[in-house]
């Protein structure tokens, strides 16, 4: 038996078909997840990713623990507990994060992840070179064939197929519908090698925030005038961004849509 944290980075849900949206598409293997699950319709983060995801799984408030402030040296103070509640529990803990090879470990960063991911039992924070993959870490550690067993096992994945495909970044909804496409297939084989099963498995799946449409991309990725900076600045904070995916995919079947307001602290208290 598996229980199952799926993050795919930037993926946001009005790119899912069941909402009305202006680029129509074909139904991609996100879409069939999503199916025969308790979908939550309204959750809400910070636009960002960490403040949310830190919120998520740790419970803890962002503002105490600083995760706006790149600069204090004591932000994520408080650290999560979710592996060390399944710890409890008799499951083996699995950290997973395919961030590129050259993102940094240090400071604020590396008090993020020590903070949410330092108690579990494997744990990558970045990949080692661009073709590295889930596949090579779970060989490397002796993983592929204990997954198969029933031996209880509590995953956490942090996605960034989506977050450093640059057809997401292009202010092009078009481009981002086919990176969400691709990405997709991503998920899949990385659901499949750590055999995920839907009869027996408990999966949660989410994102940590949404897209920022063109032309208030550019506020990523350009050095913009200050009046058109405050123009755009408040596009970070529409439904479209800080709006995050949400369902849970139980063993049961479920086919649950929830309209009710949560917030990125209630995963927590969810999971």
């Amino acid at each position: 038996m598996k229980h199952i944290i799926y993050l795919l980075d930037g993926f946001s849900p009005t790119s899912l078909n069941r909402y009305k949206k202006k680029i129509e598409s074909k139904k991609n293997y996100l879409d069939d997840l999503s199916k025969k699950a308790i979908f939550f319709k309204n959750a809400y983060g910070n636009g960002e990713t960490y403040s949310t995801t830190y919120g998520m799984f740790s419970g803890k408030n962002i503002y105490k623990n600083y995760c706006d402030a790149w600069d204090i040296p004591f932000s994520f103070k408080e650290k999560s507990s979710l592996s060390k509640i399944y710890k409890n529990k008799g499951f083996k803990t699995i950290y997973y994060r395919n961030a590129e090879p050259n993102a940094y470990l240090g400071d604020f960063y590396g008090r993020y992840l020590k903070s949410i991911a330092g108690s579990f039992d494997f744990k990558s924070y970045k990949k080692i070179n661009n073709n590295d993959n889930l596949d090579r870490f779970l060989s490397e550690n002796k993983l592929k064939k204990k997954l198969l067993s029933n031996q209880k096992y509590f995953i956490y994945i942090h996605d960034f197929t989506l977050h450093d495909d640059k057809r997401a970044y292009n202010g092009s909804r078009n481009d981002y519908q086919v990176a969400v496409n691709s990405a997709s297939k991503v998920v899949k084989k990385n659901l499949q090698l750590i055999n995920y099963k839907k009869n027996v498995d408990t999966l949660y799946f989410l994102s940590d925030h949404g897209l920022t449409p063109d032309p208030q991309s550019q506020i990523h990725f350009k050095k913009l005038k200050k009046n058109i900076f405050n123009k755009y600045y408040p596009y970070l904070f529409k439904d479209e961004k800080i709006k995050f995916t949400f369902f849970i995919k139980f063993p049961k079947k479920i086919n649950l849509n929830l309209d009710k307001k949560i917030v990125a602290s209630d995963i927590f208290k969810i999971i």
